[in-house]
């Protein structure tokens, strides 16, 4: 089926179309065995949609041979390295992200745009380990013409925030020329994790437009506050907009619920839980049983427990 499929008049564009539709990695290796038969002695980039697919789709052994064929390409692009980056970070493995950066700049590649957000990622996620690592990725953002890229300035804002150099972030905020709502909210977010909720709230009122995820990044600022009133009346307020909660929301608003003993409203969250199907999800699932316990109605935080985990 691939091999008749593969042999069209638009072969790269059918192994793309392909690569993406993969559900085995038997599958995956079908398709790169054509590659290497039909495509790579005319055209040696057509590695890039197999090697993208399989180095971010989150499966470990469609990663684990993404590696492997890597490590066999011999002419290399910024777009290969990009991808392995990514795929290194969304695999929870910053530090072979970072030196995937290292043999890049080695190999006298280019960087581009794309480069830097998995980059500052994996930084942030060895935070506070690779704290100076995180700034020299910084200094290359700038070096290489990249300072007011809204996806850079954005990883660096969080990266900032992660590292209580709050004031840092600022700068970088106010010095954006394009402030997208991405940047907004990962400022509002930074607050609200160095405890500053007046400077949180006073960008959240400023933001030119907002989405659930702003809602959620205020809303878990006034939980780790202890305001769980105001994160109830930022529920109540979001609702009134049209705004679709997601599972970070309704976790916030169940937690507001469960110490204010709100069970009109938690007993709301949880039927909107029912009805969209979330109830899988772990982290809801206990904000639920918190939440039934702690307003004394623990048959019902028993039954939800047996539901979900068991």
């Amino acid at each position: 089926m691939i091999q008749n499929t593969v042999a069209t008049n638009k072969p790269l564009s059918t192994v793309i179309s392909l690569s993406r539709k993969c559900k085995t990695l038997t599958q995956l290796k079908q398709i790169h065995a054509h590659i290497l038969k039909t495509l790579l002695p005319e055209n040696p980039i057509a590695i890039r949609p197999l090697l993208s697919v399989a180095a971010t789709s989150n499966n470990p052994s469609f990663f684990y041979y993404a590696c492997l064929v890597f490590d066999y390409i011999y002419l290399r692009n910024t777009f290969m390295y990009n991808t392995m980056i990514r795929g290194f970070v969304q695999t929870n493995l910053p530090k072979p992200a970072i030196l995937c950066y290292l043999d890049m700049l080695n190999c006298g590649l280019g960087v581009n745009a794309y480069t830097f957000p998995p980059l500052i990622k994996a930084c942030s996620i060895l935070v506070p380990s690779f704290k100076l690592m995180g700034i020299l990725v910084h200094a290359h953002v700038v070096k290489f013409g990249f300072s007011n890229h809204p996806f850079g300035v954005s990883s660096l804002i969080e990266f900032y925030s992660l590292v209580h150099n709050i004031e840092a972030a600022r700068k970088l905020f106010d010095r954006s020329p394009t402030r997208d709502v991405v940047m907004w909210t990962g400022m509002i977010d930074g607050y609200g994790k160095v405890g500053d909720i007046e400077k949180a709230r006073d960008l959240f009122e400023k933001m030119p437009e907002r989405n659930v995820i702003s809602w959620s990044a205020i809303m878990a600022a006034y939980s780790r506050a202890g305001d769980f009133k105001e994160v109830l009346c930022l529920f109540r307020r979001m609702q009134e907009v049209g705004m679709v909660p997601n599972e970070s929301v309704l976790v916030s608003v169940l937690t507001a619920c469960a110490h204010l003993g709100a069970i009109t409203q938690g007993l709301w969250v949880h039927s909107y839980v029912k009805r969209f199907n979330l109830e899988a999800n772990p982290i809801l699932a206990t904000a639920l049983v918190d939440m039934y316990s702690k307003c004394g109605h623990v048959d019902s935080a028993v039954s939800v427990f047996k539901s979900i985990f068991i």
